[in-house]
């Protein structure tokens, strides 16, 4: 599990920091929501990719019958907002997002 906190004021950092099964990306002023998902996509490892806003934007209970239902469909379903296959550079077959072609 990836949390961005993209300068947040709550305690979302400090709380997240205490799981040790989960990577923090931290920045001290907001540099915007493209980029905080950006941010956690460049670091993901994985064939899927996912996300789920801290702001009440995706109702968190939809989440998992989400995920299980992109998996069923197979790699090319886009059956729920941001969920998907990492998109692979057709060059080297590495995350998109980690590809510097």
């Amino acid at each position: 599990m990836i949390v961005v906190s993209d300068g947040s004021t709550d305690r979302t950092e400090e709380i997240a920091r205490r799981y040790q099964a989960v990577t923090v990306l931290g920045f001290d002023r907001n540099r915007g929501y493209g980029a905080a998902i950006q941010s956690g996509f460049a670091v993901a490892r994985g064939d899927w990719v996912g996300f789920l806003d801290a702001d009440g934007t995706c109702d968190p209970a939809f989440f998992g019958p989400c995920a299980a239902n992109s998996m069923r469909s197979g790699p090319t379903s886009r059956s729920a907002r941001g969920w998907g296959p990492a998109p692979r550079c057709r060059g080297c077959a590495r995350s998109a997002m980690r590809c510097s072609r």
